[in-house]
């Protein structure tokens, strides 16, 4: 879904989210109709047609509409499935998703009672038969996910025995194991909900000690309460060298797709939400475990390790700057890009010009004069990497975030971290006189000779000048590293 720029009035973008569900409704019904089945042979709309019995007026439109999704392809006149298609909508594939998807259609019900929600309350009823068939989409969902999760253990050695709770935590334990073949593991995979059985996860745990414990989708299926008791439970039986590994969707407010999930947990199931880093965090704290904090995966999931020493999370094979880029997004920016300071840093005189002719500040308090661009071209060099980060008023707010990104930066070993900020340095009220040896303040990117407004629209976003003082304002900052 696109997402929305404050800079420009699209009543388009207001068009595109009232019709967005057209585009579901395609895919499930070419699952539904198995159309996907039928084009793994090429076909034309004549051959099709008979098949299923429609006017060439529904099925043409619906064809190309799949050719536009990406799902099939179409060459005079002949259709047939992409690649895409042939991975993960073909039910015989090991990937195949249409459970998962389908399982989604499910939920409509409930996503079109949500303004009767919203207005009056409404309890839901959470089945056992809606928590198997959630088990089976998140099986589904996992497969080719078990491969990034195992790869975090790649340094990992001495894994003999393996817990999994949760859906898909079995497909999940399987790949483990063939990383540690010598291990064995076990499984518990759905909430079985029966009045005369207690669910024994939320009873104190069998005797047990497990160097990996896996944790799946918890949020669909537990309270916070009832998590809280697992967590607890899961670090009494965790070996001293084990992880505890929650794989789940986490609540990103600055994220539409988060808060959507989030919104279909509640929807679909009486205690669903999504998880929050800040109460795992203090959940963490309570039982002294070290985290990793949250790194992103795709579709608005996450994963998170913990342990009982920061030594084992750094012997996890995770990448550094991916999990740097969340920190950056809990400070509080709205975006935050890899970039090639050499490369992708747009440099112009003019800046200097705007600086000078432009800006009250120019040359007082700790805005000192342009520097040459030469220079700039010699700062940048010494950086591998820099981070484009997003954000907004008010300045000083945003400064600060600056300044506790590069301090981060500087924790995880970038000694040579440092930030370029926008606009004259708002940290403190009344500049100190040795304003040369001021230890908070940070040059603008402006000031280095940098157009930002190329910068940003290189890497695919927009920036507009302002007609009107109230218009919509996007600070941007650069951080580099080594």
């Amino acid at each position: 879904m696109k997402k929305y720029d404050p800079h420009f009035d699209e009543l388009q973008y207001l068009q595109d989210l009232a019709s967005s569900y057209w585009n579901s409704e395609v895919l499930f019904s070419a699952l539904e109709t198995e159309i996907f089945e039928v084009l793994q042979e090429t076909k034309t709309v004549e051959e099709i047609g008979p098949i299923y019995h429609c006017q060439e007026s529904v099925l043409k439109p619906f064809l190309g509409a799949l050719v536009n999704m990406g799902f099939l392809c179409e060459y005079k006149g002949s259709y047939s499935n992409t690649l895409l298609t042939n991975k993960y909508l073909i039910k015989d594939s090991s990937v195949y998703q249409g459970d998962f998807i389908l399982w989604m259609k499910e939920s409509q019900g409930q996503w079109q009672s949500l303004s009767k929600i919203l207005k009056e309350g409404f309890e839901l009823e959470k089945e056992y038969k809606e928590q198997k068939q959630y088990t089976k989409a998140m099986n589904t969902l996992l497969k080719g996910m078990e491969n990034i999760v195992e790869s975090y253990f790649e340094g990992v050695k001495g894994v003999e025995n393996i817990l999994g709770i949760g859906p898909g935590a079995e497909k999940v334990c399987q790949k483990l194991l063939q990383r540690f073949p010598q291990g064995q593991a076990k499984s518990y995979s759905n909430r079985e909900k029966h009045t005369e059985h207690q669910d024994p996860i939320l009873e104190k745990w069998d005797e047990g000690i497990y160097e990996i414990i896996f944790l799946s989708n918890l949020g669909i299926l537990y309270s916070e309460e009832e998590i809280a008791h697992i967590l607890t439970e899961a670090s009494k039986h965790l070996s001293q060298d084990g992880y505890l590994v929650i794989y789940d969707v986490f609540l990103d407010e600055g994220t539409l797709i988060s808060n959507m999930k989030s919104l279909n947990r509640v929807l679909k199931t009486k205690n669903g939400k999504a998880l929050s880093p800040k109460w795992l965090s203090h959940e963490f704290e309570d039982l002294d475990m070290k985290e990793s904090g949250i790194i992103s995966l795709e579709g608005g999931r996450g994963i998170l390790f913990s342990s009982k020493t920061t030594e084992r999370i750094a012997a996890l094979s995770i990448d550094k700057k991916d999990y740097f880029l969340q920190k950056l997004k809990n400070i509080g920016f709205k975006s935050a890009k890899i970039i090639d300071p050499k490369d992708d840093v747009c440099l112009t005189n003019v800046a200097h010009l705007k600086c000078k002719y432009g800006c009250e500040f120019y040359n007082k308090e700790t805005c000192y004069k342009e520097c040459d661009l030469e220079y700039t071209k010699k700062i940048l060099g010494e950086f591998s990497y820099g981070i484009l980060v997003e954000g907004e008023p008010p300045t000083k707010d945003f400064q600060i975030s600056m300044l506790q990104a590069e301090k981060q930066a500087f924790k995880l070993g970038y000694y040579k971290a440092f930030s370029l900020w926008a606009g004259p340095c708002s940290i403190c009220e009344h500049c100190i006189e040795d304003k040369e040896n001021c230890t908070k303040t940070r040059p603008s990117m402006e000031n280095y000779g940098i157009d930002v407004f190329a910068t940003v629209q290189k890497q695919g976003d927009s920036l507009k000048t302002l007609a009107s003082k109230d218009e919509f304002v996007k600070y941007y900052g650069l951080l580099l590293l080594e």
